[in-house]
């Protein structure tokens, strides 16, 4: 997605599924406390494997996550 396109869809109050790095820093700048959807790719991809599970995590616990 391009950066309009990011900022258009979370005005309108979807929540985001974020899949990198770069674009989680970019959006916790321009949208501080904003909850978001993280995907973490163990190379399993979503409908593979019956025990994928999606996890939503509180935007005050995203500092605390590193590469």
């Amino acid at each position: 997605m391009t950066d309009d396109e990011v900022r258009n869809v979370r005005n309108t109050g979807v929540m985001l599924n974020i899949d990198s790095l770069p674009r989680l820093e970019k959006f916790g700048k321009e949208f501080p406390g904003s909850h978001i959807c993280l995907r973490f790719n163990p190379d399993v991809v979503d409908g593979e494997n019956r025990r994928f599970v999606p996890v939503v995590i509180s935007p005050n616990s995203v500092s605390s996550l590193r590469t």
